[in-house]
């Protein structure tokens, strides 16, 4: 009888085993479905931060090329300045010679007349000079 009984307890024991067993692996089954839904969310929030990622670079690479075009276009402006600061000071010094041989100019002018003045003094001293030795000497030639 005793047989009987330990055969019940070992059938119930089983049962329950396999019952364990069986919830274990419907236990499983859902473990692994909740995880395989996460790693299908986790999936796609790394597709879509690798989007973000692709886009934020590709912003990053068109402000650097806008970056580098400013900076060329500030080149060029600078080079720009330069070279019409360049021309500014070449005609500065023009200037300054012009003006120094303008004024050069003023100063043979002014010498000009004065030697003029001085000619023309002599010239009048030697006329009347001249004019005095004239007269003399009509009137001794007719004198004589």
């Amino acid at each position: 009888m005793y047989g009987g009984v330990n055969a019940s307890r070992a059938s119930s024991r089983q049962q329950q085993q396999l019952g364990s067993s069986s919830d274990v692996s419907l236990q499983g089954a859902q473990q692994r479905q909740s995880l395989e839904g996460e790693m299908e969310r986790l999936k796609v929030t790394q597709r879509s931060l690798a989007q973000r990622i692709e886009e934020r670079r590709r912003q990053v690479l068109a402000q650097e090329l806008q970056n580098n075009r400013a900076m060329a276009h500030l080149q060029e402006q600078k080079q720009s300045i330069a070279t019409l600061q360049a021309q500014i000071d070449a005609q500065s010094k023009l200037v300054s010679a012009c003006t120094a041989c303008l004024h050069r100019m003023d100063q043979i002018e002014i010498e000009g007349l004065m030697l003029a003045e001085q000619i023309q003094s002599k010239i009048e001293r030697r006329v009347v000079r001249s004019s005095k030795t004239t007269r003399t000497t009509r009137k001794r030639n007719k004198k004589k």
